[in-house]
């Protein structure tokens, strides 16, 4: 009885240590990243439908063959956003170098 009780206990302390799915940045920030209402005008939820000049850049930091990637954005606030985005994903989901 107690060997049961205790491979249960066992088990579900497991799932505790248990990496997270593995998923890419766009992915991460649509599920996870809120925006601050001091630093945007479309504070909430992050949507990267609602920057689409974004996708790109976004996709392109979790390809394991980029090493540089350039953006020329019309916008400062998609520069940012990409920044805060790719730092927290690497912080949250991929923990490594940045």
């Amino acid at each position: 009885m107690i060997d049961l009780k205790l491979r249960k206990a066992l088990g579900e302390a497991a799932k505790l240590f248990k990496p997270p799915p593995a998923t890419t940045l766009i992915e991460w920030a649509d599920r996870f990243r809120v925006v601050a209402s001091g630093t945007s005008a479309t504070p909430g939820k992050w949507r990267t439908s609602a920057q689409p000049c974004a996708f790109g850049p976004m996709a392109a930091v979790v390809e394991g063959d980029t090493h540089t990637i350039t953006v020329m954005a019309s916008t400062q606030s998609v520069k940012t956003e990409l920044l805060i985005n790719t730092a927290c994903y690497f912080v949250h989901a991929d923990p490594s170098a940045i």
